[in-house]
């Protein structure tokens, strides 16, 4: 499988049983390589937070600043990598 420069996911964060799959996902497309993993999403429930904590412990993280990008969603925004 190739690597990857950017992987990008938006409203990905909905089905609690997928959360260990889709961050075992995410850590094998980034050990090809060096991505930048750019991840949006609108704050719902507790669940979510729990899936980013599970995040946290393969990915660094930094929030983005979506209002310095005019087409940008009203959602937040994350990057990791």
């Amino acid at each position: 499988m190739p690597s990857f420069d950017l992987i990008l996911a938006a409203d990905c964060v909905y089905f609690e049983p997928a959360f260990p799959l889709l961050v075992q996902t995410l850590d094998d497309l980034a050990s090809r390589g060096k991505p930048e993993i750019l991840f949006c999403y609108k704050k719902r429930r507790k669940a979510d937070k729990r899936f980013f904590n599970m995040l946290r412990k393969k990915f660094n993280w930094a929030e983005v600043d979506s209002s310095s990008y005019p087409h940008a969603p009203t959602e937040s925004c994350g990057r990791f990598r």
